[in-house]
């Protein structure tokens, strides 16, 4: 069942002039996210997908008329947020993206609700797609799906990544609630979705168990050589992507007493991949949180209690090239010290950091201070110490912990949530937020004629061919980006493919889905760094099963619904 919210009558705000206009960009309110959006992604049929909390209180919001309803759908184009029914509590799921654009929710929480209306989320599948009619693999309705198909450990606070023949990894997270989970309930496994060899099955992970307790929401990133890089705590390691057997142990990230991930929660990002270096890869990895031996004395109390005492939010961030012999973690100062925030892979191929915190922890009724409403902008072809900078464009809504931002095809970064609190009647400095932002970013204040795309090729684009565009304007370069499924600072299967530009109006794609896993990609074309508005491309054939995407979808069909 759908709901509908005319946006215009219902919200005073939604034409809030921005606070400020320079050439850093601006900050407008748009309009409601219609639940507390603690996870988000943008969908290539040109809406918002929204997950929100569940719990009985929510049900007294004047927007909520059924507490059953705990996604929304938001329109772009329309303006209107249509809320749906949840059939099993996703509350701090995961999700990807399969190759033809549907979106897969995996894990979450328990039933929260009195009435018991949904199924316990911890081991649960759920999809999302454009299609009403089952039989019919290419209408255009929207649903969720539940499926008889469950993953194979309970996963609160798991991390998804693409692999290249378009299935899903899925690693760690918790078998029950806790803000830092004992080793008894640690999910320390990895599992593929869907399973088709015996590698794919649940398997047990020594990296997470070495790596406790901070373990939460690892990050991982698909490198273009077929291996993932994952990260918690203060380790990392890589793995074969195929195998998924130990490649090698990376150096430890322990300066500073950072700890980056859940309930410190820095962010990370694969940093863009271009043919010109042949798709070197990198991790940049952003602030975090500073563990002092006042906050490990303190670490078995209460998340606000323990809050109060942290000292502070760091100021660095580590980046690691991948590719050299031996790869040591570069640490550079960052202008603003943040936890809480969000990476964001520009289309210029900057990364975009806002949202966050100099303070704190995360975790409901936790107390965060000190929030940022000022982006801070990182480039990553500029020399070692001059790679950050502050931006002047100031936000209108401070937001911390529960919040997302994304990229968008018309090349402004959407920004919602914020939600501290366990309940959504919590107001105060930090109230549970529904407003949703958007930024329009410094690029396109540049005196450069913004290019047009007028057509791209609408058949998939095989990798390693050539294809052919039409574009009103000068351009000098093009790129594929996926912004993936955002929750808790981690930007699941985001991603920056550089493409070679071989004549006036022909490029070609890149040569495997190591480099680009196939499926939906916005493409933007820039002259300049100025960026076009993207449109939807379909990149590579998933080979796994018989090198066709039909039939790989076909399969997918048949397992989760």
């Amino acid at each position: 069942m759908l709901s509908s919210i005319w946006l215009g009558s219902l919200l005073y705000f939604t034409c809030i002039n921005a606070q400020n206009s320079t050439n850093d960009g601006t900050f407008n309110i748009l309009a409601n996210s219609g639940v507390s959006a603690i996870h988000g992604a943008p969908l290539s049929n040109g809406k918002i997908l929204f997950l929100g909390k569940q719990n009985a209180i929510q049900g007294k919001s004047p927007w909520f008329n059924s507490m059953k309803k705990t996604s929304a759908i938001y329109d772009m184009m329309n303006r209107t947020v249509e809320r749906l029914e949840m059939p099993s509590a996703t509350f701090y799921t995961s999700g990807g993206f399969f190759p033809n654009g549907d979106f897969i929710s995996i894990g979450g929480d328990k039933d929260n609700r009195p009435d018991s209306f949904s199924l316990s989320g911890y081991d649960g599948l759920r999809r999302y797609n454009f299609c009403q009619d089952k039989s019919n693999l290419l209408c255009s309705d929207e649903s969720w799906y539940t499926s008889s198909e469950k993953v194979q450990d309970s996963r609160w606070y798991s991390t998804v990544e693409n692999l290249p023949d378009g299935r899903l990894f899925i690693l760690g997270g918790s078998r029950a609630e806790a803000q830092v989970p004992s080793r008894s309930i640690l999910s320390n496994t990895f599992e593929v979705f869907p399973v088709i060899n015996e590698v794919d099955y649940n398997t047990r992970f020594s990296f997470l168990e070495n790596s406790y307790p901070y373990v939460l929401y690892p990050f991982v990133h698909l490198l273009s050589n077929n291996r993932l890089f994952i990260f918690a705590n203060q380790n990392a390691t890589i793995l074969d992507a195929r195998t998924y057997t130990k490649i090698k142990s990376l150096p430890r990230l322990d300066n500073d007493i950072v700890i980056r991930n859940y309930p410190f929660m820095a962010s990370s990002v694969l940093l863009p991949l271009y043919p010109e270096t042949t798709y070197n890869n990198e991790v940049l990895i952003v602030g975090g949180g500073r563990r002092t031996k006042m906050v490990q004395r303190l670490e078995s109390l209460p998340s606000m209690t323990l809050a109060k005492h942290l000292e502070t939010a760091s100021d660095q961030s580590a980046r690691i090239d991948l590719d050299v012999t031996s790869p040591i973690w570069e640490i550079e100062k960052m202008p603003q010290k943040r936890l809480m925030g969000n990476a964001i892979l520009m289309p210029d191929g900057k990364v975009l950091v806002l949202n966050g915190a100099q303070r704190g922890v995360a975790g409901y009724d936790s107390v965060a201070s000190n929030s940022l409403l000022k982006p801070d902008l990182y480039d990553p072809k500029a020399p070692s110490g001059k790679r950050w900078k502050t931006l002047e464009a100031i936000a209108n809504v401070k937001r911390v912990y529960g919040s997302v931002a994304f990229l968008l095809p018309d090349a402004t970064v959407l920004i919602a949530g914020s939600d501290p609190h366990s309940s959504p009647w919590s107001w105060g400095t930090y109230p549970t937020e529904y407003r949703v932002e958007i930024y329009r970013p410094y690029y396109l204040y540049f005196n450069e004629q913004r290019p047009k795309i007028n057509s791209i090729p609408t058949d998939v684009v095989r990798y390693g061919e050539t294809f052919d565009i039409d574009v009103n304007g000068p351009w000098d370069s093009a790129c594929l980006i996926r912004s993936g499924f955002v929750t808790h600072s981690v930007q699941m299967g985001q991603r920056f493919v550089g493409l070679e530009v071989i004549g006036n109006n022909t490029l070609l794609a890149p040569p495997n889905s190591k480099i680009a896993p196939p499926g939906k990609y916005m493409f933007f074309v820039l002259n300049n760094g100025a960026p076009s508005e993207a449109m939807w491309i379909n990149i590579g054939k998933a080979s796994l099963f018989g090198g066709s995407v039909s039939h790989l979808h076909k399969r997918l069909w048949h397992m989760i619904q």
